[in-house]
């Protein structure tokens, strides 16, 4: 429940405020706790009426206003949201990935503030490697917060760079793994999209196409990479006119810069260009080691390393990437890697590839401060602090090659 919003303006319930469609807050009994700016433009000053609740739908009645019509969704907290009844689905999902990422939120700062409370208590290692497990569930927890609540922000766009390949096998995987095989080369399948955005479009059409196909063939998903990265659906049945899924990926694609092309009876393919900033014109810098349980993050800085020159190497943990470093050693120039992560840390893996090749320049990111991360004597590492731009990154390896090559 919410009492702290009984008779306060709608500004003290957030996710209400990112919600441009009329919207309210009841408790179990319909009371009205808050409600937004379209809400009261909509229904009049309603804080303190009461709605009718019937299920999906309910009524408000307030004071000399005529009854308005709601389509009501209960929350996880127990309380109601309450829609003006001409509100379409979309909306309703704007609403409530607003209400699951604000809840996320509050369970990611206690688990955050909780855990760097016991490190500065300079803990025991095992006690300390536990809490820095705990930051790094804290780190997960607000990736996918930010993930949920960008479902919800139709109307904010935001281009990253974000890997094609493994955008289409989340989609994939969110329908039916053994209905949709992803096939994609090891290159680099990175575009700038707005993530939030594509993910939806492409979940829909894969599951459009999937149900099309005659009955145990799998839908083949391929993916090419270059100047464009391209993502080919093979179908034996394409519809003979653009259904809804099928336009809302063309708008999209274009609006990207792409293009969709159709051969009917064959394949419908997905036209990107490719994420090409530039920030280093030389090639063959050598292979960089680059890790980080946010997929978007790696996803970025793969990006700007392969475009700055450098083979890369990716792992989303610490244990892929110790596995990986025993394998290419010889190779690896340099190693860059978040901090704090799942199974073994950044720190950890830094002090491994330390013991058996003490040259080897490692760049630590994080988004804590470095009196938190631990005992390790790796106090000379230097730590890139998150959020940072992908220019930030480019200049910082290279620096940190350069660092490397004077001391050598």
């Amino acid at each position: 429940m919410y009492p702290d919003l009984m008779g306060e303006p709608a500004s003290h319930d957030p996710f209400l405020l990112a919600f441009t469609a009329p919207a309210a807050r009841c408790d179990a009994s319909g009371l009205v706790l808050a409600h937004n700016g379209a809400f009261e433009a909509w229904a009049g000053y309603a804080i303190g009426s009461r709605v009718d609740i019937r299920g999906p739908l309910g009524t408000l009645f307030a004071p000399n206003l005529p009854a308005c019509h709601l389509v009501m969704s209960p929350l996880a907290d127990g309380t109601w949201l309450a829609l003006g009844s001409s509100v379409e689905s979309p909306d309703v999902l704007a609403a409530i990935t607003a209400a699951i990422a604000l809840r996320m939120g509050r369970v990611e700062a206690t688990l955050e503030a909780n855990a760097r409370i016991g490190l500065q208590e300079a803990p025991t290692e095992p006690v300390a490697r536990c809490l820095r497990e705990t930051l790094a569930a804290a780190e997960e927890l607000r990736a996918i917060r930010l993930q949920i609540a960008a479902l919800g922000a139709s109307n904010t766009s935001q281009r990253v760079p974000v890997g094609l390949d493994l955008l289409v096998r989340d989609a994939a995987a969110a329908l039916h793994p053994l209905l949709i095989v992803v096939e994609a080369g090891d290159v680099d399948h990175t575009v700038e999209v707005d993530r939030a955005r594509l993910f939806p479009i492409l979940v829909g059409l894969l599951a459009e196409l999937a149900a099309a196909a005659p009955a145990g063939e799998p839908l083949r998903a391929e993916l090419r990479g270059g100047d464009h990265v391209r993502l080919r659906l093979l179908v034996s049945t394409l519809p003979t006119s653009d259904t809804s899924a099928i336009a809302s990926a063309r708008r999209f694609v274009t609006s990207a810069g792409g293009r969709v092309l159709i051969e009917p009876g064959a394949a419908m393919t997905l036209e990107l260009p490719a994420f090409a900033r530039s920030f280093c014109t030389g090639v063959g810098c050598g292979t960089v080691l680059i890790v980080d349980d946010d997929e978007s993050t790696l996803a970025m800085m793969g990006a700007v390393l392969r475009r700055s020159g450098f083979r890369v190497l990716a792992a989303e943990d610490g244990v892929a990437a110790s596995a990986l470093f025993r394998l290419h050693a010889s190779e690896i120039v340099a190693i860059v890697a978040d901090a704090v992560l799942p199974g073994r840390s950044g720190l950890e893996l830094a002090a491994e590839a330390r013991r058996s090749v003490p040259a080897v320049p490692v760049l630590l990111v994080s988004g804590h401060s470095s009196d938190l991360l631990g005992t390790y004597d790796l106090c000379d590492l230097p730590i890139l602090s998150k959020p940072f731009g992908a220019r930030v990154l480019a200049d910082r390896v290279r620096d940190l090659l350069d660092h490397a090559e004077t001391r050598a």
